[in-house]
């Protein structure tokens, strides 16, 4: 069985910037199963939903990534730094 994370966008190490732009994400059935739980979860946060685009849902809060366990990288890739 697949995991499945919720992750915010961010594009800085500043974590309160809010990040509104999505992501070409190519579609994605496994992912879009999710979208129920992830949109309870949330909404238990008290996180408004503007919209669900596929597996990204636009929120009061930046934008929000469902990801499988094995997409997510930690740490540099080779030659970044």
């Amino acid at each position: 069985m697949m995991e499945f994370q919720l992750i915010k966008k961010i594009k800085s190490l500043n974590l309160t910037e809010k990040v509104f732009e999505l992501d070409e994400r190519p579609q994605s059935d496994e992912h879009e199963n999710q979208v129920p739980h992830f949109r309870k979860v949330l909404e238990d946060r008290d996180i408004e939903i503007f919209k669900v685009s596929g597996h990204q849902f636009i929120t009061s809060e930046g934008v929000y990534i469902i990801v499988r366990n094995d997409e997510i990288e930690y740490g540099f890739k080779q030659g970044e730094q």
